[in-house]
């Protein structure tokens, strides 16, 4: 039977982390080991993780101040001795079924595939709704598509063969590389998506997805390295400049959706149409660069009006870069 190594990061968030914590004890797959990473918690967390410390499927791997989140993924990952390894955040939680159906897909599946996924649920923490949170459905060689589409997949969702993480090692010059990872690893193995959900992410006011525009930045720095990794395909470098002008698109339309912030949302679409002029006649930048410079109070009313409309779930607020870590 392989044995899975699952990676738990946690900061600051002791009250959810016995939770996340049961969650990989109570897996229907028997062979697991868990890695406690925590990021320098100032709360309980690292005396919640060392009361674990006695028990032989443990490792405790614990930094005394808050760092860039891949230095401490990297860190869990060298501790970890699996032959698949899973990622997990202390305010999420697997299923009960999640790593055995994984490791048994990975049985029916070639050597050539190094990612198995699923979608997973959302968890509002102050309405307790819950919700099928949307996820590519891609299988096979998955890179072009995770460029050119709105394809998102979790990173506590993925069972990952260990290969690929010492090929693509979280990068460390950035504050938390996220869901990137995962295209760096499409340049050379195959992806298989399977479709039962397998975790519960919670939807918080704190999810590090709300620092929007350091998460802007770090997609452009992502995209950069992209360019010239040398594992990238030259016949998609076109999709990946493409995928530049989407990612600035989206974002001048978060400043004026998420963020009421009409200064940084006209910067960003007038970045997208310097990028690719025709984005001039688009309704979507058109509309970003009139409610730039509508009165605030206006686009908080329209956008309350959009919500409502678009039956948006969950926590729709923006966080500052530096609460999130």
């Amino acid at each position: 039977m392989p044995k899975v190594s699952v990676v738990l990061c946690s900061y600051n968030q002791a009250q959810y982390l016995e939770q996340s914590i049961a969650s990989v004890f109570s897996q229907t797959h028997d062979d697991v080991e868990l890695v406690l990473v925590d990021n320098g918690s100032t709360d309980d967390s690292q005396a919640i993780m060392k009361r674990y410390e006695s028990d032989p499927r443990v490792k405790l791997v614990l930094f005394p101040q808050n760092g860039v989140i891949g230095n401490r993924l990297n860190a869990g990952l060298r501790a970890s001795t699996g032959d698949f390894i899973s990622i997990l955040y202390s305010d999420d939680y697997y299923l009960p079924h999640k790593l055995a159906s994984q490791v048994k897909m990975f049985e029916k599946l070639g050597p050539e595939y190094g990612v198995v996924y699923s979608p997973g649920i959302r968890l509002d923490i102050d309405t307790n709704e819950q919700w099928l949170d949307p996820c590519p459905g891609l299988s096979g060689n998955v890179l072009r598509r995770l460029l050119s589409e709105d394809a998102i997949i979790h990173p506590v969702s993925p069972l990952v063969r260990r290969e690929c993480f010492e090929r693509y090692p979280f990068l460390e010059d950035i504050f938390v590389e996220g869901e990137g990872i995962f295209i760096r690893m499409a340049m050379k193995y195959l992806f298989h998506f399977d479709a039962e959900a397998t975790c519960v992410m919670r939807d918080t006011k704190n999810n590090s997805g709300r620092a929007v525009k350091r998460n802007v930045e770090i997609t452009f720095i992502c995209i950069d390295k992209l360019e010239r990794d040398p594992d990238f395909p030259a016949s998609e470098l076109p999709t990946l400049r493409s995928m530049r002008v989407k990612v600035t698109r989206q974002a001048a339309w978060i400043g004026i959706r998420m963020m009421n912030d009409g200064a940084w949302a006209r910067a960003m679409a007038v970045k997208a149409i310097r990028l690719q002029p025709k984005l001039l006649l688009d309704a979507k930048t058109v509309t970003t660069l009139a409610l730039s410079i509508a009165p605030k109070p206006a686009v908080t009313a329209l956008n309350r009006v959009a919500d409502r409309l678009l039956k948006v779930r969950g926590h729709s607020n923006v966080v500052a870069e530096d609460r999130v870590a």
